[in-house]
């Protein structure tokens, strides 16, 4: 990580803590908080990189039979909301103005904007479409009732709210396409680009 990056990284985790510190963190947990931040300040990012996917085998879908491609026209934005992936978005994708598929994305707003100025909106890309015709993968999903009897005894319980955590999957050069977004000029779709080509799991 370069110097000056460290150094925005540095004042945003402390900006973040003080933010904490206001509503109301008491003086233990803020000094383990404090401790935590101040190890691991390599895990955090600012912004979107080219960070390395989870070691797994790259994910594949599979389309069902006889189905057409999915083309989603833009949608309109406000103008902050126009900007939001100039910071974060273009430097990861490539355009692709050949693609037959592309899919909306969704600018979301967060609750955090309320009270925390550094906080930022969250993008999705809305791939109903794109589902709708592809085969189901089977997926390991909690049973609620075993999770409730894992519970008992428990006392205190706490929501954590991720800045911008994900798992980055590998994704398979055969389904790359179907992942394309739609960009912010109508001429042309985007591309994910890493290497190798990821999807975001959220």
């Amino acid at each position: 990580m370069a110097p000056e990056v460290l150094a925005d990284l540095i004042r945003t985790l402390e900006q973040k803590f003080k933010v904490a510190t206001e509503m109301g963190l008491v003086l233990k947990p803020r000094a383990r908080l404090k401790a935590i931040l101040s190890t691991r300040q390599d895990v955090f990012r600012l912004q979107f990189d080219d960070d390395p996917p989870v070691r797994v085998a790259p994910l594949q879908v599979r389309l069902k039979q006889g189905v057409t491609p999915t083309k989603s026209l833009p949608r309109r934005y406000s103008p902050d909301d126009r900007d939001f992936p100039k910071r974060h978005v273009d430097a990861l994708v490539f355009r692709n103005p050949c693609s037959r598929w592309a899919s909306a994305r969704r600018i979301v707003r967060k609750k955090t904007q309320d009270h925390d100025p550094l906080a930022e909106a969250g993008v999705t890309v809305d791939t109903r479409a794109v589902n709708e015709r592809t085969v189901v993968m089977p997926w390991p999903l909690p049973v609620l009732e075993a999770v409730i009897g894992e519970l008992e005894g428990a006392h205190v319980f706490f929501l954590l709210d991720w800045f911008g955590g994900y798992w980055q999957l590998p994704l398979h050069p055969d389904s790359q396409a179907y992942f394309a977004v739609c960009s912010r000029r109508q001429e042309s779709p985007w591309e994910p680009l890493t290497q190798p080509p990821t999807v975001k799991v959220w």
